[in-house]
Order: structure tokens, then C-alpha cells, then sequence
């Protein structure tokens, strides 16, 4: 068996070198964009997280609101009937 040229030998460990390092920034590449991939969805949960608070809370007031309304109503009614009823008796005549 001959021995292989130092010149060829050296090239092949180089090249075998910038092999390990391209796969390694490969590597790296990847896990960037997996930890970026995971910061958006963090991001798109914490923003549907507030949606629903939102929702919820809108609801909330709705239910409120819609409780005054009909107490609102109801004393109207009351008025509206109290004042038919002042229009149905004859008038005091003096």
C-alpha cells in the first residue's frame, strides 16, 4: 500500500472540517427557527388568551347592561301606567 500524498491527506481533513461545520451551522439554523417558531406560537396563544378575556368581559357588560335595560323598562312602565291612570280620574274642579 502507498502512502497517500501529506498534500491530499491534509485536504481531505479540511474538507471533512468545513463538512462538520456546515452541518453544524445546519443544526444551528435549525434550532433558531424552531425557538422562533415557538416564540410565535407563545405570541399567537398569549394573543388568543386576550381575545377570549375580551370576549368574556364583553359579555359580561352585555349581561349587565341588559339587566339595567330591563330595570330601566320596568320602571318606565311603571310611570307610563301611573300616568294613564292620572288621565283616566276626572280632573278636580274647584
Amino acid at each position: 500500500m502507498m502512502n497517500e500524498d501529506p498534500s491530499y491527506t491534509l485536504a481531505k481533513d479540511i474538507a471533512k472540517v468545513y463538512i462538520d461545520i456546515a452541518n453544524s451551522n445546519n443544526r444551528i439554523k435549525e434550532t433558531i427557527s424552531m425557538m422562533k417558531e415557538n416564540e410565535i406560537r407563545k405570541e399567537i396563544q398569549m394573543y388568543e388568551q386576550q381575545k377570549f378575556n375580551l370576549d368574556e368581559k364583553l359579555e359580561q357588560e352585555k349581561e349587565k347592561l341588559d339587566e339595567e335595560n330591563e330595570q330601566r323598562k320596568k320602571e318606565i312602565d311603571g310611570r307610563i301606567k301611573a300616568l294613564n291612570h292620572m288621565l283616566k280620574r276626572p280632573y278636580p274642579t274647584d
